[in-house]
């Protein structure tokens, strides 16, 4: 009779926690966008067909394709960025046990003397206790399961995160690797422009000496030689710095990292990338997936937070062997099962003012997320303005191109048969060198402003991102490439 009463108790025990179980005293929200107007189109239009994955290969180049790939497995930055969504994981874990019972195994050995001084005797033995401890909390109002949640969302703002960093990364070295380029292209150019300018010294010292010339147009030739030599001094620095700046990158120390030879002003153009509408950025862009996990994270932190506000329920079990013989350890048994609510009654408000945070903390990354997508729309209509831009002043400068080397042309002419004084020739030829350096600076910055386009509008996941299973809701499975195969080489 006793265990059937028994047994219907545990039953009962049993409906009741099921029912309150899993009862949520605040409904997270739905947060699909950001909190602020999201335009249907982009004021530039959709824009082509261009891949934006893996998008610096667009460029056709296979020494910047190895470079980034380098920078994927080396940048330390990269690598903290993984070594913090590996503590993101653990902290994701950490909070997931907290919906499992917890265990504990207590073992004592005590020796006791006990001294009668009433009858004068003594008396020792020897204590032995095995106890196990079960300690399960019933999740009534969902707060654990709330912390669960925003625990596997900072730890997918985390993936994201290094999505993020990955993005940023490949345009900075492609950026470098241009600036590398250009610089080259730039020192090779003045060594041209330079041995053009000793050739017109020689000619002009020759007619000097034949009196076909005065001594200032010797002056003046001799001028503009150095002035074209002194312009390669800045261009060896930056190329030294560009060359430092894509060592570190890489994870090196920094070193003058030459490249392959070839014809920067020959690199083209990769055809213009789809741009999609710009609610699809919140998609593509992993900074913006990152604050939407983060919001959804606040969010559910307010949900365990006004949960903490309610009483909890834990199920404290003992079971407990005691005995003065070892060999007797089992032939005395405790055991004890208890309810146990525990309700918060004054607590300096401090659970009320841990709620009015969070609901702070949501709030605050809310405005973060529409400001992160205001921000991403500015970048994507700059870049496409600044490139349309770049193309018509590269096309302004071809035709100034054509016209100052016709101008030189005609000067030189009209100095050789004594129309003009050589100071027009000096003025046409530093026009010509001006402009034939400015084309090159200006490539780079058509080539880089792609590549702003091209992290503005985004990439798909370039590692892959952890799935959470079904039957684990807390626990997350990796695909291959993930961080494990990535710290193998620590």
């Amino acid at each position: 009779m006793k265990e059937k009463k028994y047994k219907k108790n545990i039953i009962a025990l049993s409906c009741i926690l099921l029912f309150f179980s899993g009862c949520s005293v605040y409904h997270v929200h739905k947060f699909d966008r950001p909190p602020v107007k999201v335009p249907d189109n982009f004021l530039q239009g959709e824009g082509g067909s261009g891949n934006i994955s893996q998008w610096w290969k667009e460029f056709k180049q296979p020494a910047l394709n190895e470079l980034v790939e380098i920078a994927f497995r080396q940048n330390f930055d990269l690598r903290q960025a993984w070594d913090r969504l590996a503590q993101a994981k653990a902290a994701a874990c950490i909070v997931n046990s907290e919906m499992y019972p917890e265990i504990n195994l207590t073992t004592t050995a005590e020796f006791t003397h006990q001294i009668n001084h009433r009858n004068d005797t003594n008396t020792s033995y020897m204590g032995y206790l095995v106890a196990p401890t079960l300690s399960y909390e019933v999740d009534l109002w969902r707060r654990i399961d709330s912390r669960i949640m925003a625990a596997d969302l900072n730890y997918c703002a985390t993936k994201e995160e290094v999505e993020a960093t990955a993005l940023f990364l490949s345009g900075a070295v492609t950026n470098s690797w241009f600036t590398i380029q250009e610089q080259k292209a730039l020192l090779d150019l003045i060594n041209y422009q330079v041995e053009v300018s000793e050739t017109l010294l020689e000619l002009v010292e020759l007619r000097f000496s034949l009196g076909q010339s005065s001594a200032l147009d010797v002056y003046q030739q001799r001028l503009q030689l150095e002035e074209t030599r002194i312009t390669a001094i800045p261009v060896k620095a930056a190329l030294q710095n560009a060359s430092h700046q894509l060592s570190i990158l890489l994870g090196y120390p920094p070193t003058e990292f030459w490249s392959a030879d070839l014809q920067f002003t020959q690199i083209e153009l990769p055809p213009f990338p789809y741009m999609g509408t710009p609610a699809e950025l919140i998609q593509r862009r992993p900074d913006l997936r990152a604050a939407h996990y983060r919001v959804e994270s606040a969010d559910f932190e307010v949900a365990a937070a006004i949960a903490d506000i309610y009483p909890k329920l834990t199920l404290p079990t003992l079971y407990e062997l005691r005995t003065r013989d070892i060999g007797q350890l089992f032939q005395e048994e405790l055991f004890r099962i208890a309810t146990r609510f525990v309700t918060p009654i004054i607590d300096g408000c401090r659970r009320r003012c841990e709620v009015n945070r969070r609901k702070a903390i949501l709030a605050e990354r809310l405005d973060n997320f529409a400001q992160r997508f205001l921000v991403s729309l500015q970048e994507v209509e700059d870049a496409v303005v600044n490139e349309e831009a770049e193309l018509e002043v590269l096309e302004q400068l071809g035709k100034q191109v054509k016209i100052a080397r016709l101008n030189l042309d005609e000067a030189r002419l009209r100095y050789a048969t004594g129309l003009n004084d050589y100071l027009t020739v000096i003025s046409a030829i530093q026009a010509v060198q001006r402009l034939e350096r400015r084309m090159i600076l200006d490539k780079r910055i058509l080539l880089v402003n792609r590549s702003t386009l091209y992290r503005a509008l985004g990439s798909p996941a370039l590692f892959g991102c952890p799935e959470r299973t079904e039957s684990e809701p807390g626990i997350f499975t990796w695909n291959e490439g993930e961080i494990g195969e990535f710290n193998e080489e620590f």
